[in-house]
């Protein structure tokens, strides 16, 4: 995938400039990296643009985040008393 990567920056940016200075190429560079993460569909993405397919993967993250924040405590407090019911030993090295 990087190699793809570094041949489409070549063919659509590198190659197609010719660059003064080093900083004249940076600027270059940025712009086309820009274009590409917020313009650009992908294949790889389900043809969304890098930007698009990070904010709906923070949204998906943030769904299963709130989800996983709504259990009740008191399950995992149960779960952690019935452990040490059946493993009395462990309290030693746990608690």
């Amino acid at each position: 995938m990087i190699e793809r990567f570094s041949l489409t920056l070549k063919q659509e940016c590198v190659w197609l400039h010719r660059f003064e200075s080093r900083d004249h190429a940076f600027r270059v560079i940025a712009d086309w990296l820009d274009r590409y993460d917020a313009d650009r569909p992908h294949s790889a993405l389900g043809y969304l643009t890098p930007q698009e397919y990070r904010e709906k993967l923070a949204d998906t993250q943030s769904l299963a985040a709130a989800k996983h924040w709504q259990e009740p405590v008191t399950r995992i407090v149960y779960a952690a008393a019935d452990f040490h019911q059946r493993h009395p030993a462990a309290r030693r090295w746990c608690c």
